[in-house]
C-alpha cells in the first residue's frame, strides 16, 4: 500500500488557443473514453475545463504508475452510476 500526491496549478497553465488549441487537443485526445472527453467540454468556463481535463490526466497517470505500464493508451477508466471513476482495464494483479 502506498500513497500518490500530485499538485498541479491549473491556473498557471495557459495553453496557447485555449481550448481550441494544439495542446489541450492532444491531451484531450489522450483520453479514449469518448464520455469522458465530452465530459471536459461540456464545461462553460476554460478554467473548468482545464481542471476537468487535468483531473482525468491525473486519474490515468496514477493508474500507469501503480501498473507499471508504459502509458495510458491501455487504461480503460469507467464511471460508476455516481459518477465516480474507476479503473475497468486493465486489471491489476491479483497480488496487489
Amino acid at each position: 500500500p502506498g500513497c500518490l500526491r500530485w499538485a498541479v496549478n491549473s491556473a498557471e497553465w495557459r495553453p496557447v488557443g485555449d481550448q481550441n488549441g494544439r495542446e489541450f487537443q492532444f491531451l484531450l485526445s489522450l483520453i479514449s473514453e469518448s464520455g469522458d472527453r465530452e465530459q471536459v467540454a461540456k464545461f462553460v468556463q476554460f478554467a473548468d475545463q482545464k481542471r476537468a481535463l487535468l483531473s482525468r490526466l491525473l486519474c490515468r497517470q496514477a493508474c500507469v504508475a501503480v501498473l507499471g505500464l508504459p502509458s495510458f493508451a491501455e487504461v480503460e477508466i469507467a464511471r460508476t452510476k455516481g459518477k465516480k471513476p474507476f479503473l475497468r482495464a486493465p486489471r491489476p494483479p491479483q497480488d496487489r
